[in-house]
């Protein structure tokens, strides 16, 4: 078991919330990333110091926060039909009343730009970890195999661990996000107020009008900027400042 998922079993399992935040200050990593189309919408949330988070049926993994629910104690077939449409309306229900915002341990990830990035043709913008307000905690995601259950081991804990749970196949995105409840009326997302980016970094294959809203916007904030360039002889990207 990595931290991550120690940290999760004892904030959401085992209640132990002084030894889940002990592994959780050892381990959080200092700054974190979040990929960006570059679109108009993405640069007016620049401007205004905002972040999207979107309802999580909104999202693109189509098993966000599913479970393999095992009947194993069920005997008669109908009795596991019933149970199965009753649970999978609980966790739909669950899943559906939380926005996420999702971030990234590394500005390196060539998967993350091309998926998030308009395929290197928009930015990333760098936080320090530490400057989010303290009503936008920040959880580490957990990558497994599977995501069974036993039905009689299944309840509320379980069901809260799994939406901060991807299957492996998600593992190189490393992960974190904020996680708010909705209140009131539900919607396909909400804004939050975004911290002061440390840097930015703009894609390989950026467009110009873009790099110049970029410029003006870090000259204005005195906001780092570097310019994602492909070193070919180490078979990586490597960031360039501006």
């Amino acid at each position: 078991m990595n931290w991550k998922e120690e940290f999760l079993e004892k904030m959401f399992v085992e209640k132990d919330i002084e030894n889940g935040l002990s592994l959780y200050i050892e381990h959080k990593p200092e700054t974190i990333y979040r990929y960006r189309y570059g679109n108009e919408y993405d640069k007016s949330s620049l401007l205004n110091d905002q972040i999207w988070l979107s309802n999580m049926k909104c999202v693109n993994d189509k098993f966000e926060g599913q479970l393999e629910i095992l009947y194993s104690n069920v005997n008669l077939n109908f009795m596991e039909d019933l149970l199965k449409e009753k649970v999978e309306k609980i966790i739909d229900k669950i899943i559906s009343t939380f926005y996420i915002a999702c971030f990234c341990e590394s500005v390196q990830k060539d998967t993350m730009w091309s998926y998030y990035a308009n395929n290197h043709k928009g930015f990333c913008i760098e936080y320090y970890f530490d400057s989010f307000e303290d009503s936008q905690f920040i959880f580490p995601v957990v990558y497994k195999e599977s995501k069974k259950i036993d039905i009689d081991n299944l309840d509320n804990s379980q069901m809260y661990k799994s939406i901060l749970t991807k299957y492996s196949d998600w593992l190189k995105e490393d992960e974190w996000r904020i996680i708010l409840p909705f209140y009131g009326k539900q919607e396909n997302g909400k804004v939050i107020k975004q911290p002061l980016p440390k840097a930015i970094y703009m894609g390989v294959d950026i467009e110009d009008s873009l790099r110049d809203f970029l410029s003006n916007y870090c000259t204005n904030r005195f906001v780092k900027l570097y310019q994602m360039e492909i070193d070919k002889s180490k078979g990586k990207m490597i960031a360039k400042r501006i």
